[in-house]
């Protein structure tokens, strides 16, 4: 059995292996919460465009149909909140399911947007039942 002269406390050496064996148990978890806060900054700012697009495409509709516009509809505008352009397009659905249902149209605004040096798109899509208004024969 080894016996040491000093009970006092620990030794340098001990201090230095504890404090290498916590930096390793802790290292990972440091990595995942910067890799979480940058995950959680990304679907923060998409979330935000999403909610831009959603405003946009009310106020282009209620614009379109203000101006009684029936065909197909594009429109561009600069985004306010971030730097990027908003896209609002409307027209007939080429969906083959919905083909033969008459009137449905396709609205979208493609968000386009840059995170750094990547450049992103993101696409808000509806659909809107415009039935036309038939002229009753007298």
């Amino acid at each position: 059995m080894v016996h040491f002269k000093n009970n006092n406390g620990f030794t340098l050496v001990e201090v230095l292996i504890s404090i290498a064996l916590i930096g390793l148990i802790f290292s990972p978890l440091f990595i995942s919460q910067e890799q979480l806060m940058k995950s959680v900054r990304t679907m923060s700012l998409r979330l935000n465009h999403m909610i831009e697009a959603a405003t946009f495409m009310v106020k282009s509709r209620q614009e379109a149909v203000e101006e009684k516009q029936n065909e197909a509809i594009k429109k561009e505008s600069a985004a306010k909140s971030f730097s990027g352009t908003m896209v609002y397009s409307q027209e007939p659905s080429k969906i083959s399911q919905l083909k033969d249902i008459k009137d449905i149209y396709l609205e979208q605004v493609a968000v386009n947007w840059r995170d750094g040096n990547r450049a992103r798109t993101t696409t808000f899509s509806s659909f809107l039942f415009k039935p036309k208004k038939e002229k009753k024969k007298a």
